[in-house]
C-alpha cells in the first residue's frame, strides 16, 4: 500500500509502520529472491553466486576443503549487504552475520546449541568424548578424545 494512501486514512505513525513491517514479510515470503540484511535491514533482490567463482580449495574452520554440499549452500545464501556504510557479510537462510562457512544453517544450529571441547572447539558426542578423569576438576569434562585435547587437560589446572 502507497504510504500516502496510509496517510489519507488517517493512519497513525505507528500504525504505518506496523502496516509497512506486515508488507515487507509479506514481500520477504512470498519472493524467495528477495533478502534482508540482518544489521541495516535494508531489502533488496538477490540472486544465487557462479559456482565457478567459489573457490575449489577453500577451507572451513577446521582447515578441511568444503564439501559440495556447503560451497552449494554458500552460493546459494551468502550475501554482502550492497548498501555503502554497511558491507555486512550473512547467510539469507537464516539471517546469520558473519555467514556460517562450512555449516548449513541446520549444521551452525545445531554446533551453536551443542557441547564444544574446551580446547579446539569441536562439537561433543557420545562418540568423541574423553573419558572423564576423576583427578581434574570438573571444568575439565568437556573435552574431545583427540590426543593433542587430552594431554592439554592433563596439564591445565
Amino acid at each position: 500500500i502507497p504510504v500516502w494512501v496510509l496517510k489519507e486514512c488517517g493512519l497513525g505513525v505507528g500504525m504505518q509502520k506496523k502496516l509497512e513491517e506486515m508488507q515487507n514479510v509479506y514481500i520477504q515470503q512470498s519472493d524467495p529472491s528477495i533478502t534482508q540484511c540482518p544489521k541495516c535491514q535494508e531489502m533488496y533482490s538477490s540472486e544465487s553466486g557462479d559456482l565457478s567463482s567459489v573457490n575449489a580449495n577453500e577451507k572451513g574452520p577446521d582447515g578441511k576443503p568444503l564439501s559440495q554440499l556447503h560451497v552449494d549452500h554458500k552460493r546459494k545464501y551468502r550475501f554482502r549487504c550492497p548498501k555503502p556504510g554497511c558491507k555486512t557479510v550473512f547467510c539469507s537462510g537464516c539471517s546469520t552475520a558473519p555467514y556460517h562457512l562450512a555449516y548449513t544453517c541446520q549444521e551452525f544450529k545445531n554446533y551453536k546449541e551443542s557441547q564444544k571441547c574446551r580446547f579446539c572447539e569441536k562439537t561433543l558426542d557420545a562418540s568423541n568424548m574423553a573419558e572423564r578423569d576423576p583427578n581434574l576438576g570438573p571444568g575439565l569434562d568437556n573435552v574431545c578424545n583427540s590426543h593433542e585435547c587430552k594431554e592439554k587437560r592433563n596439564w591445565s589446572c
